[in-house]
């Protein structure tokens, strides 16, 4: 009889803390929202007004969007949308998706102007820290990507984290190969010591996965299979412990698991997807010059002069034999398209300030 107690008391001693049942005082209750997918009028409108109604009476603390909030990502979508979110009486916070990157009538500025920062937001709540950024496409279907910015966004940010506060990673891709840069991303999140990413974009139930040790937790979309199966994702955090579960409208909340943050065996015993090769250009190509920031248009050239433009807004003409910058000119917003070189005359198309003109060699605006 003594040894079947010590060995009941030693079983629920593994259980309680491998996983500790949350207690009240100190948990984060978050409600998890992705691929809401609202256009004025149509099903996931009145869904979402329903799910709103039911957070506002819940007990969450706070509520994170993981993008995909519209279907087009016009500007009056996402007006409209934020007129939704805004209807929530709790603290909220979002990032966009690729629906409202990859088709934005605006290059994204609608975004920044409508919701209140360029696609990167971090916010404190209990004891965590959580950092959320884009993850493209920035150009009209290409894929994923997080901008070379943001990630020295992200380590400036993490750095500002108080002892012993833990960091939680948001953004709506999930970190892999769906990303063309997806090995830079998850090997500085390690660096950091960000253990966890939330994230959306695959529409089904809450699910886990590995990302090159990376922990993420994807939440489900707003719409199911059917209307009655409509919901959305609950997280509990307490300590280094977040347990999720799945939210049906209308109906009692379903744990799906319960997992660390770090180093959790769950994770780990899921495959990763494997590195993608890299791409040995030496043969072929020399590297002439390196920018601190993501390049989407292509390069234009006048005698020993290149011109190209970034996803900060910076229109730069460098030297490539004296490898030194000539001039820049900065605007308000990326800049995608190539600069035309013509008649000794640099034109630049910008996401901000219409059509501009400089002279080539010194930048001087025409």
């Amino acid at each position: 009889m003594k040894y079947s107690k010590i060995l009941l008391c030693f079983g629920a001693l593994w259980a309680s803390s491998a996983f500790p049942a949350p207690a009240p005082c100190d948990t984060l209750r978050v409600a998890f929202l992705t691929d809401i997918h609202v256009t004025p009028g149509n099903v996931q409108d009145s869904l979402f007004r329903v799910a709103v109604d039911e957070i506002n009476a819940s007990p969450c603390d706070i509520v994170i969007f993981g993008g995909d909030l519209t279907n087009l990502g016009s500007d009056a979508e996402l007006e409209y949308v934020h007129g939704l979110i805004s209807r929530l009486e709790k603290p909220w916070h979002a990032v966009p998706g690729n629906h409202e990157t990859t088709w934005s009538e605006s290059a994204c500025t609608a975004f920044a102007r409508i919701f209140g920062h360029d696609e990167r937001t971090a916010f404190r709540a209990g004891d965590y820290l959580f950092l959320g950024y884009a993850s493209g496409p920035f150009m009209k279907m290409a894929m994923g990507a997080v901008r070379t910015e943001d990630l020295a966004w992200l380590a400036a940010e993490a750095a500002k984290a108080r002892p012993g506060q833990r960091i939680v990673s948001l953004c709506h891709y999930p970190l892999n190969n769906d990303l063309t840069n997806r090995t830079e991303v998850t090997a500085t999140l390690r660096r950091l010591g960000i253990p966890l990413t939330l994230f959306g974009h695959y529409h089904r139930a809450p699910s886990l996965f590995n990302f090159d040790s990376i922990a993420g937790i994807q939440g489900r979309a707003l719409r199911g299979k059917s209307d009655s199966d409509a919901g959305y994702t609950l997280l509990d955090f307490w300590g280094d412990s977040v347990r999720v579960r799945e939210k049906t409208l209308g109906a009692e909340p379903r744990t799906r698991f319960t997992i660390r943050m770090q180093d959790d065996p769950q994770t780990l015993a899921l495959a990763s997807d494997p590195t993608p090769p890299v791409p040995d250009y030496k043969a072929h190509a020399q590297l002439v010059l390196q920018d601190s920031a993501t390049i989407y248009t292509g390069p234009a050239f006048y005698r020993d002069l290149v011109y190209y433009g970034t996803t900060q807004g910076v229109l730069r003409a460098c030297d490539t034999r004296r490898n030194r910058e000539v001039w820049r000119q900065r605007f308000g917003g990326a800049l995608y398209t190539t600069p035309l070189v013509a008649e000794g005359l640099v034109i630049a198309g910008t996401t901000t300030d219409g059509l501009r003109a400089y002279d080539a060699r010194t930048g001087r605006e025409r």
